[in-house]
């Protein structure tokens, strides 16, 4: 079982594991809690100076194919899916159509899409070669623009997206851009550190503005297009004069980064976001007035509503808040609960009624600002199922080729494991998903869960087969038997069920923990069935017969995970004692015991040919063990929450590790690194 968040679930669940355990052998209720103080915090993406991450390594040529990975690269790729960071958002004159522009500096990658708002669907999805940071249409509706990380602003037809023009002029990224009140000019602000002003009709640069030591992030027109506002990392902003080209004001006040800038709709106020989680008022003339107070962390984005009575704000520390202000007297007038973690962007409506708000998970939400309620959920029809979320349970297919995940939002996700792309979305269960297995012919798919029920898809089709009733409390733990007749199932009614699968009636009732079974596995021939939970004991079932489970001693804490060797001589249990241990199931004795873990284990899983095991925790990381010497071999660092499930694909080579961090990563085999030192005891 992996430790769940979410307020919503928190009391119900408390109240079931309390009923059914004592304290002494279920440690899960004090930590749950801190958990759920992390969740609410996860951590925001780095600066905006990030123009790309290093890329994972390849495989190196040394390392041959059909064989167990010795380990594996340090530098993971993310699961490719749609799920890019929404950084622009805007609507267009007519507020028919929502512009969303997608892609972080880390990503690479980019995207253009275009929402049409009254019939709530898709109109075009444009890939881009690198992100795209910003949108903007033009007040007349005849131009969008796009700010890309390539350097380049781009203009585009407002309905299709097709590109009419490239401006070119900086030497990095471009992050931000605006058009003028009358349409005839487009700023934009860059990474180099300048800021270019265009001529829209002519296409060309009328103005290059140097005025800031570091990159520019944002820029903003005055009502009466006079005046350019810009904002820098530099810890400032700027209004220029645009007849001029001079410098006006200079805007100094912020303790870190200023993020964005805007201008009140009568143009008499400009506003600032900064890192310092506060936004400033200023004067038209570069006098500071007033200070707010953020909803938390980094202002990430602030917008005037058109008719100017209201100023919104909000960035990825905020949580899922957006505050409100009067405009006029900077008097807070609510703060919205969205629902929505790490909001980096956000527009209002021209008739000020709409707010659309953009997250670092690609989440795009239309808000009724006068209702304060949701109106919709701007997704492509390739991506409605996908919300990147805390990930509870990872499994996949014999053949690696399909992906199973288990998210907060209470189902199943089946995508593609090479490309992310989504199959099916399993829903059913009346709870959360935190157990998954395939059969071993790939043709059924068991989910389990705190709903006290495991059901069997099918998962070509995405339907449901038949669910299995009889647990009285949270199933935690399911696996299928090698002929796949059989299915266990773990629980906290301190019972281990054995399913027939044809029928789906209980063959069996394996009685004897006095705590909840957290792990069960089968043994490579079908003959033992391993379970272990809060009790710290591990039991070997005969499968055949009523003999008397075998007990297996030496945690000192609750075991969280078990797994078998290929050749079925070598059993693996992992706990909350922070150690793994290598049982040899001829002697029914403990061979190794290997410590390496900060906090407790939560998964494991053998290479297919059994060279490798790998050990995943709450300490966020992912550990690679030499299971013959009892060694560690290394340390795989590329998640920032609890790894909650990970698997080998069949051929060795590949890792795939899931988190409560919301990422799948995959990590790509290398040979072995230097000897570590031993983990064994």
């Amino acid at each position: 079982m992996i430790r769940l968040a979410g307020v919503r679930l928190l009391d119900r669940r408390s109240n079931l594991i309390v009923a059914n355990h004592t304290l002494r052998h279920f440690s899960l209720v004090p930590s749950l809690f801190v958990l759920l103080a992390c969740l609410l915090a996860l951590p925001s993406r780095h600066s905006l100076a990030r123009t790309g991450t290093e890329s994972p390594s390849p495989a190196s040529s040394q390392v041959e194919k059909g064989k167990d990975a010795e380990s594996f690269s340090p530098n993971p790729a993310p699961l490719q899916s749609d799920a890019l960071s929404v950084g622009g958002l805007a609507f267009s004159p007519s507020g028919k159509i929502l512009a969303i522009g997608a892609g972080w500096a880390e990503q690479m990658v980019g995207q253009l899409r275009l929402w049409d708002v009254d019939k709530g669907q898709m109109i075009a999805t444009l890939k881009t070669g690198r992100p795209v940071r910003s949108v903007a249409f033009s007040p007349d509706g005849k131009h969008l623009a796009t700010a890309e990380f390539d350097g380049t602003v781009k203009l585009r037809d407002p309905r299709s997206g097709t590109v009419r023009a490239t401006l070119t002029g900086h030497k990095k990224g471009v992050n931000f851009v605006a058009f003028s009140a009358d349409s005839k000019k487009l700023a934009a602000a860059g990474l180099d550190n300048e800021v270019t002003v265009w001529d829209v009709a002519e296409r060309k640069e009328r103005l290059r503005l140097r005025g800031h030591t570091e990159m520019v992030l944002s820029v903003a027109f005055s009502p009466d297009s006079k005046t350019l506002a810009s904002a820098s990392k530099d810890q400032s902003a700027i209004l220029w004069d645009l007849d001029s080209g001079k410098a006006r004001a200079t805007l100094k006040g912020h303790d870190n980064t200023v993020e964005c800038v805007a201008f009140a709709p009568d143009g008499k106020t400009v506003a600032t976001g900064g890192w310092d989680g506060q936004i400033k008022l200023w004067d038209a003339d570069g006098k500071a007035r007033q200070t707010l107070q953020g909803p938390g962390g980094i202002i990430f984005f602030l917008a005037y509503s058109p008719d100017g009575k209201t100023l919104a704000a909000s960035g990825p520390g905020a949580g899922d808040m957006v505050r409100f202000w009067e405009a006029d007297t900077g008097t807070v007038q609510e703060d919205l609960q969205t629902n929505i973690q790490g909001i980096y962007s956000a527009a209002f409506s021209p008739d000020s009624k709409l707010l659309a708000l953009g997250t670092r998970e690609g989440v795009v939400k239309l808000w009724d600002v006068g209702g304060r309620k949701e109106l919709a959920d701007v997704r492509s029809a390739q991506a409605i199922n996908f919300k990147p979320q805390p990930l509870l349970a990872l499994t996949s297919s014999p053949d690696g080729n399909t992906l199973a995940l288990a998210g907060e939002d209470g189902g199943v996700h089946l995508c593609d494991a090479a490309t992310g792309t989504p199959r099916f979305f399993l829903k059913g269960h009346a709870d959360v998903v935190t157990c998954l297995a395939f059969s071993p012919d790939g043709k059924w798919l068991a989910t389990g869960g705190p709903d006290r029920r495991i059901k069997l898809w099918n998962p070509q089709t995405g339907k449901e087969i038949r669910t299995l009733d009889g647990h009285a409390g949270w199933v935690h733990a399911v696996a299928f038997s090698p002929d796949g007749k059989s299915l266990a199932s773990g629980s906290y009614d301190k019972t281990v069920r054995l399913w027939d699968t044809a029928s789906g009636e209980t063959r069996r009732i394996l009685k004897g923990s006095k705590g909840s079974v957290r792990a069960v596995a089968f043994s490579p021939d079908g003959q033992t069935l391993a379970s272990a939970g809060s009790d710290r004991i591990i039991r070997l079932w005969t499968i055949k017969g009523d003999k008397e489970a075998i007990l297996l001693k030496g945690h000192e804490e609750a075991v969280r995970a078990l797994a078998f060797s290929p050749d079925g001589k070598t059993l693996a249990s992992g706990g909350e004692d922070q150690t793994i241990k290598l049982w040899d199931l001829a002697k029914k004795s403990t061979r190794a015991t290997l410590k390496g873990h900060m906090a407790e284990v939560t998964t494991l899983t053998f290479s297919p040919r059994g060279r490798i095991l790998v050990s995943g925790g709450a300490d966020n990381t992912l550990i690679v063990w030499d299971p013959a010497a009892g060694s560690l071999r290394s340390r795989l660092n590329g998640h920032n929450e609890t790894i909650t499930g990970m698997v080998i694909t069949p051929e060795g080579q590949r890792l795939v590790s899931a988190s409560l961090d919301r990422t799948v990563k995959v990590w790509q085999a290398q040979p072995a690194p230097a000897p570590a030192p031993s983990g064994k005891k």
